[in-house]
């Protein structure tokens, strides 16, 4: 278990929760989603800088308008958080993963298990050269 956490910190987790009894540790790391937006929401002031809006109208009255804004909107950066479960008992490890996504508002745009046979194997390689055999000093 020792060697597991040892990994996953290496790897820039942070350790949330770790159960010895249980042999279970959960941990998580973030990163910001550089360009990771809806090109169609103007909140984060993504798309133009600068908007024109007015009308014109012909009739009994007439008038003509014209008003513009300018300037981002100021919100958190978009963020991607990793989580990861591991069991480790009986001499096997299982390892679960899964990411999210949030966008600058903070809500969940994406989500979905990512623990597929190329972390596992990262992280089955990662793990067997830190063990160091029984009876070696």
């Amino acid at each position: 278990m020792t060697d597991s956490i040892d990994v996953l910190e290496a790897w820039g987790f942070s350790l949330e929760t770790t159960d010895t009894e249980l042999g279970l540790v959960s941990a998580s790391r973030e990163r910001e989603l550089i360009g990771y937006y809806d090109r169609y929401d103007y909140d984060y002031g993504y798309g133009s800088g600068f908007r024109l809006f007015g009308g014109f109208g012909i009739g009994r009255g007439g008038g003509i308008g014209v008003g513009g804004s300018f300037g981002p909107g100021f919100c958190q950066q978009p963020v991607e958080v990793e989580r990861v479960s591991l069991l480790a008992r009986d001499g096997h490890l299982r390892i679960s993963r899964d990411i999210r996504r949030f966008d600058h508002l903070g809500d969940l745009r994406e989500s979905y298990s990512a623990s597929n046979d190329d972390f596992c194997g990262r992280f089955q390689e990662a793990f067997s050269s830190s063990v160091t055999p029984q009876g070696a000093s």
